[in-house]
């Protein structure tokens, strides 16, 4: 099966950025990294595989980061797939929702 190409919303982009520099900040260069690794990761996991993550919102679904408290959310359109969110996952659920009308 081909790739689906991924696109990442800005806003998207911005959350991993400042996640990434919360955790450097706060928990240090490595755990940073660790996490920008495990975000990339899923999108690639995504980008193979899409329709494997659950639905959590008419066409969102959710893939979660695993050893971190995030999901990258995404939808997946016709010929490929759309990052919303790199969401924390016990901060404001459904933040993400009005970013449904860029789509």
């Amino acid at each position: 099966m081909k790739p689906y190409p991924v696109r990442i919303l800005e806003e998207a982009e911005a959350e991993l950025f400042a996640e990434y520099d919360w955790y450097r900040d706060n928990a240090g260069q490595d755990v940073a990294d660790r996490f920008r690794e495990l975000i990339r990761l899923k999108i690639r996991r995504i980008s193979r595989g899409p329709e494997v993550y659950q639905e959590i919102d008419g066409i969102v679904r959710r893939c979660l980061v695993g050893r971190f408290p995030h999901g990258v959310l995404f939808a997946l359109l016709d010929d490929y797939a759309v990052i919303i969110a790199i969401m924390h996952l016990k901060q404001k659920p459904g933040y993400w929702k009005k970013r449904l009308k860029a789509l």
